[in-house]
């Protein structure tokens, strides 16, 4: 216990450090006293009235924290016994507002247990302070995490450190069980603490749904229910009567539900401890089912309740999103939604025995796609199939679509093709699921209808890909109840006259080339396996096939792209559809389709190569195809078939990394055909006796089947020699490097199995199994067998590179050898002479030639017109032709020059002299003489001169 003599003296201290302004080292030091004013307030309370009076305006580092947070204790509890305290726990609560002082920056790597216990520790104030004093922990707060106080201290708590802080602290669940036990006067200010909290934090928003703040939320969404609810027990379908919360409140509850939900949504995948989250408790879910039918009960009077309607039904579609563990069938939330779909068709419903009216505003149109969404999420689910079936929910979704389809109004997307096309997607997931409902309610009349409504009006590509969407999601489920249905009403001829109508569309733009490939789909599903119906639609089924190659093929530059999706669908429904008949395999060979087959192959991705040699393999296999394979000729007109799939080949090589030297061969003779992936899985990881490295490089692998497509040419190889007789086939006059790939191509099913060979014997090590001697001793030879068929290949390869080159060499002797033999220098020299006779004889073209000669002259000698004549110069040859005239010699010696003004130096002839010094004194003189002469003449006379030297 204190006595009055201490008490004075920490009264003294605070005096002399208020009146003389302390120092920050005098204020460190006097921080062991502020301990001392709880025990000392306990006798005397003026006296620490005074004190704490003296001490509120001083800032608050970090360290000061745990001594501040005492006497904020120690003044929330007096408050309540005396009123003298209140004065200065208000002053202490507006301290609360100024961010942390930090002494150092380093000191924010130990001070965030301190910061997230004064977030902690604010939080339990809210608890124990009044109701009138929970603004001021609300402003405190807002300060602390939202607004920056000005003038910013450079030493305060950085921002994102605070939030840091707060979201680690236990703030977030203290505000969650106030939430649970406020009463409905403190309930909102709860609620605005709360929505800030989760506003800016989604780990907050985390925390907050792990400690069931949905149950609260939901619970006293609607006042009238949360008042009457006593026990978790069905709710009464009747409204309940009472105060009901004001629009900002309701407002504040929806933007904190949509902030949890948002948390959650923006999250690619949820959270760990969130996937675990129960669903909220059955009275939850009921105050959710009651405000929403509330809210639906009121927003025919009023805006605001229809807003609140539609952010409540896009709740619930958030919820069963963001949280799949949301149980919407045990009360009765997906009922409700089920029987409100009906208002999309009558436009009206029934809530509490009470009638509700939709108009056609953008509000109602929202709430009626929101609802058709929530369905459409549900139809994946099991359990709610039941609920919706049990409701007959097919009937009213053929009704929404016959109701939507008479009220299509324009092109596009007009408000009932939105709804229409949600309805559709409904319909495609509960079709293959409920088929005997939707047979039994006349499900196929109903979309035939809309078929031919598509067929008899103007194309409308919205529609069109609207009901192909929907058809082939069904088609594609195989159920085959309903794919009979199909067949039996004669879908398959109007969806072949619905391709047809595209096909004669001027262009196919993107969405159109979509509508064909879900139409091709679609009528893959329903042709394959059943060849009656194949027989019954052979030749259009080939004709459109045929037509929309050559769409393809022959397209005009600024025509369309093509969809590689496109090509795809085609090349499935020729092998399913075309080549597995044999009478609609006939009719398109006869049609040329083998041809726009290969031409597809040669300029098409790898994908659709892929499938279309797959194909082709078959083709081959089921009819001789050989007058086709023979003549096809590529772009150029040049590639045959073998150089095509040698070149594919090699793109193949090069894509999964085997290596080749320049000249196409084999790098690596141990591993001709293994490209990294394959050698990384059989050398580098552990093999297991259900995977094969070496099967898995053949899957999806063009080589494979360009393998099977040479070996059916050999088996058929007697018709081809029939055919090389009058074509120039296949191996003709194949390149080099072709015949290179080639000899990879003939091995590729040896090699294939000596790295089977390999992969056994590395099994069979890894596993430590030791096999018997007579297996022991094969497997040895398959590997050793595997590696000589590489030096085989590579000796192969090597042989046709030096052939090539023989023949090159050969090649380039004949040539040189007829040049010599065809006099062709002889023959050129006469050529000259005739030209030089003819100028020297016929005046007039001598002219024109020196006309011709003299523009060249010009045009090489004159400056560019924008440049700077002093700034130009010209540089001429050192090896111009002269011929020289009666023994004359020339000599230009362009240093000598004494005139550089002039633009070419005037050469003169020089007459022969027996000594050198004699001749460079003439040379000197005539170029003086020549630079006094005029420019014209100079100009004239360096023309002249050239031209002269050029016809020489």
């Amino acid at each position: 216990m204190h006595t009055r003599s201490s008490i004075n003296d920490i009264l003294a201290v605070n005096d002399r450090f208020v009146n003389a302004r302390l120092s920050r080292s005098e204020i460190s030091s006097n921080e062991i006293f502020i301990p001392q004013i709880i025990p000392c307030a306990v006798i005397n309370g003026p006296y620490i009235s005074r004190l704490s009076r003296n001490r509120f305006g001083v800032e608050k580092p970090v360290k000061h924290l745990p001594a501040i947070m005492k006497i904020l204790e120690f003044l929330a509890w007096k408050s309540k016994e005396t009123n003298d305290y209140q004065e200065h726990l208000d002053r202490m609560l507006q301290l609360c507002s100024q961010p942390p002082l930090l002494k150092q920056a380093s000191e924010s790597l130990t001070s965030s247990v301190i910061i997230e216990h004064y977030f902690t520790f604010l939080g339990y104030l809210l608890t124990i302070l009044p109701n009138k004093d929970v603004q001021q922990i609300h402003e405190a707060l807002d300060c602390l995490l939202i607004r920056q106080m000005k003038p910013i201290n450079v030493a305060a708590v950085k921002l994102d450190f605070r939030r840091r802080a707060m979201e680690n602290s236990r703030l977030p669940i203290i505000i969650i069980e106030l939430l649970e036990a406020a009463m409905p006067k403190i309930y909102p200010k709860i609620l605005e603490l709360a929505y800030m909290v989760a506003s800016i934090s989604n780990q907050c928003c985390h925390r907050m749904l792990q400690a069931g703040i949905l149950n609260t939320l939901l619970t006293r969404m609607d006042l009238p229910y949360a008042t009457e609810l006593t026990c978790c027990t069905v709710p009464m379908d009747i409204p309940l009567e009472g105060e009901e919360y004001p629009w900002d409140i309701m407002l504040l509850i929806m933007k904190l539900l949509w902030s949890l939900m948002r948390s959650v949504l923006s999250s690619k995948t949820l959270p760990e401890h969130l996937k675990d989250l129960p669903s909220p408790k059955q009275c939850a879910m009921w105050g959710l089912r009651y405000s929403f039918k509330r809210q639906i009960l009121r927003g025919q009077y009023c805006a605001v309740n229809l807003r609140f309607r539609n952010d409540i039904a896009a709740l619930i579609l958030a919820g069963i999103v963001a949280l799949p563990s949301w149980d919407l069938v045990s009360n009765g939330i997906a009922e409700d939604i089920v029987n409100l779909l009906s208002t999309i068709e009558s436009g009206t419903t029934k809530i509490w025995s009470e009638n509700v009216k939709f108009s056609d505003s953008d509000e109602d149109l929202f709430f009626k796609k929101i609802l058709l969404m929530i369905i459409a999420y549900l139809a994946d689910i099991d359990v709610y199939i039941f609920v919706m079936d049990k409701a007959m929910i097919m009937p009213v979704i053929l009704r929404i679509i016959k109701f939507c389809m008479n009220n299509k109004k324009d092109k596009g997307s007009s408000p009932s093709l939105i709804l229409l096309e949600r309805a559709m997607h409904i319909l495609s997931l509960l079709a293959p699921r409920i088929e005997t409902e939707f047979v039994k309610r006349k499900g196929t009349l109903i979309l035939l209808m809309m078929l031919k409504q598509i067929l008899n009006v103007e194309f409308d590509e919205y529609l069109a890909m609207i009901f192909t969407r929907s058809v082939c999601s069904i088609i594609l489920q195989d159920n085959i109840f309903l794919l009979e249905d199909f067949q039996k009403h004669g879908m398959i001829p109007l969806l072949i006259k619905l391709f047809s109508n595209i096909m004669s569309l001027d262009k196919l733009t993107m969405r159109r080339q979509r509508i064909l490939t879900l139409l091709l789909i679609s009528l893959e599903g329903l042709m394959k396996k059943q060849m009656s119906v194949q027989q019954m639609c052979e030749r259009r089924s080939v004709e459109f096939i045929l037509e929309i190659f050559a769409k393809c093929l022959h397209q005009r530059n600024e025509d369309f792209q093509i969809d590689q999706r496109l090509l795809l669908a085609i090349g499935a429904y020729v092998w399913k559809c075309i080549v597995r008949c044999p009478e609609n395999l006939q009719i398109f060979l006869n049609g040329g389709g083998l041809y726009s087959v290969l031409d597809i192959i040669e300029v098409a991705s790898y994908p659709v190569r892929c499938l279309y040699l797959g194909a082709l393999t078959d083709m081959c296999d089921s009819i001789f195809c050989g007058p086709c394979l023979c003549t096809w000729r590529g772009a150029d007109k040049k590639t045959g078939l073998m150089s095509l799939f040698m070149s594919i080949w090699r793109e193949e090589e090069d894509r999964i990394g085997i290596k080749r030297r320049a000249d196409g061969s084999i790098a690596d003779p141990e591993f001709p055909q293994m490209g990294t992936k394959q050698w990384i899985d059989t050398y580098r990881f552990q093999l297991t006796e259900d995977a094969s490295p070496t099967i898995a490089d053949m899957l999806g692998s063009v080589r494979s089947k360009i393998f099977s497509i040479l070996k059916i040419i050999e088996r058929d190889g007697d018709k081809y020699e029939i055919a090389k007789k009058h074509y120039k086939i296949l191996l003709e006059e194949l390149p080099t490097k072709d015949h290179i790939t080639l000899c990879c191509a003939d091995m590729y099913l040896r090699l294939k199995l000596g790295q089977m060979w390999t992969e056994l014997s590395r099994y069979l090590e890894q596993t430590g199994v030791i096999p018997l001697s007579v297996d022991a001793h094969l497997i040895v030879h398959m590997v050793q067998w595997h590696h000589s068929w590489g030096i085989s290949i590579e000796d192969r390869q090597k042989k046709l590179i030096a052939m090539a080159k023989r023949a090159d060499e050969i090649l380039e002797k004949d040539e040189l050898a007829r040049i010599r033999d065809s006099k062709l220098a002889p023959t050129l020299e006469a050529l000259d002479d005739v030209d030089r006779i003819r100028r020297t004889t016929d005046r007039s073209y001598m002219l024109r030639k020196k006309a011709r000669q003299r523009q060249q002259v010009q045009a090489t000698l004159s400056f560019p017109r924008d440049a700077d004549v002093k700034q130009c110069y010209r540089t001429f040859s050192d090896k111009t032709n002269v011929t020289a005239i009666f023994g004359q010699h020339h000599l230009i010696d362009t240093p000598c020059l004494k005139d550089f003004r002039s633009d070419f130096t005037e050469i003169s002839p020089i007459s022969p002299v027996s000594s050198p010094d004699s001749f460079r004194k003439e040379v000197l003189s005539s170029l003086e003489v020549a630079s006094t002469s005029s420019l014209f003449y100079e100009r004239r006379f360096t023309d002249n001169y050239m031209i002269e030297s050029l016809n020489r």
